[in-house]
């Protein structure tokens, strides 16, 4: 089923927004457009991190904006993804996501996962980071 184009800001339902800040290299949306984005767990509309086709060596990093809430921690489902995250001057998180596109394999579709830490991991935000996805 082919998505439908989105915009790179996500707004939660719960007042946060998540603003990719590097469109023309992947897209971020919610896996379901049909109902409201909430945001953290336990919900099945969770965020997809789309880096479209890729090859080996292609560059596969973005950086997000979110706002209105406190990131205090980040992890990925494998080593070759890199989530970290720094606060900015006016106290928004600096997401950046990093995929080493040297392991890419041709045309293989990849699938990852990170997982943004909310108020000291009370809360997560989980994001399906997508290469090559058919």
């Amino acid at each position: 089923m082919p998505r439908k184009q989105m915009e790179n800001i996500v707004k939660s339902t719960l007042g946060f927004e998540i603003n990719n800040l590097h469109p023309q290299l992947a897209t971020i949306y919610p896996i379901n457009t049909e109902v409201a984005y909430l945001g953290f767990k336990p919900t099945t509309n969770y965020l997809v991190l789309d880096f479209g086709k890729k090859r080996k060596g292609d560059l596969a990093s973005i950086q997000l904006i979110i706002t209105d809430i406190d990131i205090t921690g980040a992890s990925a489902s494998c080593g070759c993804t890199t989530p970290t995250v720094q606060k900015t001057e006016k106290g928004d998180n600096l997401v950046t996501i990093t995929f080493n596109s040297s392991l890419i394999i041709e045309g293989n579709p990849e699938s990852k996962w990170v997982t943004l830490l909310v108020d000291k991991g009370l809360q997560e935000i989980k994001i399906n980071l997508i290469i090559n996805k058919k």
